[in-house]
């Protein structure tokens, strides 16, 4: 007779790994989710600092449901997001108690929801089974008490507490924004829908490698929540951008969100462009009141002279 009680189901936290991953083991496979994708769940706050409170959030909705499910009933809960898609564990239950866990997809892309309430997006999944990915069939209690025992071991709190915001850090951006000298720069997330536009810019700067347009466009190496890996380069690109703008061209610039890197980026542009206030108060006030999402960015944005 199988032996069901071994734990096969681990989650744990790499920050060892340049954007600090979550991982959910699987059998002896690892599944890797940037924890951008949490960050970016309304429930983490403004700056995106609760990120571990949504994914205490999330893991207890997976013991919830687990310890609901009936027999003959499937349900599936996300783990794996990417801006193609996200991977969802698709979870049943036999007569003798035993859950199979599999691997699936494809579901909505990681930034289209929030994984703290994840219900609705639930019903967009469309299962496709990867084959190479493992099935792992374990008892109920036992998945259960992997779960609960990661979620302690992590020490995540578990209460969300955070009223539903429509203007909150979850929204989405492809705005015109008005520098202080005039100039006219667009500001843009990462596109949820493809790259049609009604006008394509002329010319993009983007700083995430994610974004591939059709148009003209440059990349700066930016790490998430962090700042720019060679602040000589920023300069540089920011000022060309403002010289193409200021020739007649439309031009945005971009990240992910749409907050903290181009909100940073965005103050820079302003105060290369004679802003004599503090760049953080305006362009929270002129842009979005969730831009410059980190300290370090903050100070970066006050420190910066071009």
């Amino acid at each position: 007779m199988a032996d069901h009680s071994a734990p096969s189901i681990r989650v744990t936290i790499d920050r060892k790994h340049p954007r600090t991953d979550l991982v959910v083991q699987i059998g002896e496979r690892d599944y890797r989710c940037d924890i951008y994708y949490f960050a970016l769940d309304p429930a983490a706050g403004r700056r995106g600092r609760k990120w571990r409170t949504v994914i205490g959030s999330l893991l207890n909705e997976w013991i919830r449901i687990a310890e609901g499910l009936r027999v003959d009933e499937e349900r599936y809960v996300p783990f794996d997001l990417a801006d193609q898609g996200s991977t969802w564990l698709r979870l049943e239950v036999d007569d003798d108690d035993v859950l199979s866990v599999s691997p699936v997809g494809l579901g909505p892309p990681g930034y289209s929801f929030s994984p703290s309430d994840f219900t609705a997006a639930e019903r967009r999944v469309r299962p496709v089974l990867d084959e190479a990915a493992p099935t792992v069939r374990v008892a109920r209690a036992s998945f259960v008490s992997c779960i609960r025992a990661s979620v302690e071991g992590l020490g995540l709190p578990t209460e969300v507490g955070v009223e539903s915001d429509p203007n909150g850090a979850g929204h989405r951006h492809h705005d015109k924004v008005a520098l202080p000298d005039g100039t006219t720069i667009w500001a843009a997330s990462f596109p949820t829908d493809g790259y049609e536009r009604e006008r394509p810019p002329d010319f993009g700067l983007y700083l995430d490698a994610r974004w591939q347009p059709p148009w003209p466009h440059a990349h700066l190496d930016w790490p998430d929540f962090g700042l720019p890996t060679d602040t000589e380069e920023l300069v540089v690109a920011l000022r060309e951008l403002l010289s193409r703008a200021r020739g007649g061209l439309m031009v945005e610039v971009g990240c992910l969100g749409g907050h903290g890197r181009t909100g940073t980026a965005l103050a820079c542009l302003a105060v290369l462009c004679g802003l004599s206030g503090d760049p953080v108060d305006w362009i929270r006030t002129t842009y979005c009141q969730h831009a410059v999402e980190t300290d370090e960015q903050a100070e970066f944005v006050r420190q910066f002279n071009g």
